[in-house]
């Protein structure tokens, strides 16, 4: 997948959006139409770097933790409810 020059501007909420709309879901979605078992191990390592990368951050881990349990289950409620994907 080729990755077009562009610029991330905004808060860090809004990159985190763009790298995602921009970069993250497409290759998934490439992936997905060749793969779909490697596409959702790519969701899941893009996932698992994520949250190695706040939890080393230097935060309180323990908080960490709890924020991203909290999210996690909001996500899967989430799902469950409108029983959609996210990508």
């Amino acid at each position: 997948m080729k990755i077009p020059e562009m610029q991330l501007e905004g808060t860090t909420e809004e990159i985190a959006e763009q790298v995602f709309r921009k970069i993250i879901a497409p290759m998934f979605e490439e992936i997905n139409q060749v793969n779909p078992a490697l596409a959702i191990n790519f969701g899941f390592c893009i996932a698992a770097n994520a949250i190695g990368c706040y939890l080393s951050s230097g935060t309180n881990v323990d908080r960490a933790e709890k924020k991203i349990s909290v999210i996690t289950r909001n996500m899967v409620l989430d799902v469950k409810r409108h029983k959609s994907k996210v990508c």
